[in-house]
């Protein structure tokens, strides 16, 4: 999967997204690209495609994140003072399956922490 990572992921985003913050706000989020808003529609024929097939009438969602202690230098502080990130994924339960998930930087503790919302 890291070899995709350039089909999805696109720095001059990530560059206007930081330079939007307001004042102290650490947290941004990028806009996505048109290859994640097709990979956003594919996800979500999929999952009707398993719950027609299943029988599945509702979704019960566990959105979970966890902090993962690190040593890189590119991790940052998280609330319990060590570093690190933390990567967040969503389940449907009745499916047994993961809608998606944050798992890069932009997702580390320090950062998700201080979003306003």
């Amino acid at each position: 999967m890291r070899g995709l990572r350039g089909e999805f992921h696109d720095d001059e985003r990530v560059e206007l997204a930081q330079r939007q913050r307001r004042g102290e706000e650490l947290a941004y989020i990028p806009s996505e690209s048109e290859a994640l808003l097709a990979l956003g529609r594919v996800n979500a024929l999929l999952s009707r495609v398993v719950a027609e097939k299943n029988g599945i009438s509702q979704a019960t969602l566990d959105h979970d994140a966890t902090v993962i202690e690190s040593h890189k230098k590119q991790a940052l502080r998280h609330y319990k003072g060590g570093r690190g990130y933390q990567p967040s994924v969503v389940y449907w339960c009745e499916a047994d399956q993961v809608l998606g998930g944050e798992l890069d930087r932009a997702c580390s503790v320090e950062l998700c922490s201080n979003a306003t919302a």
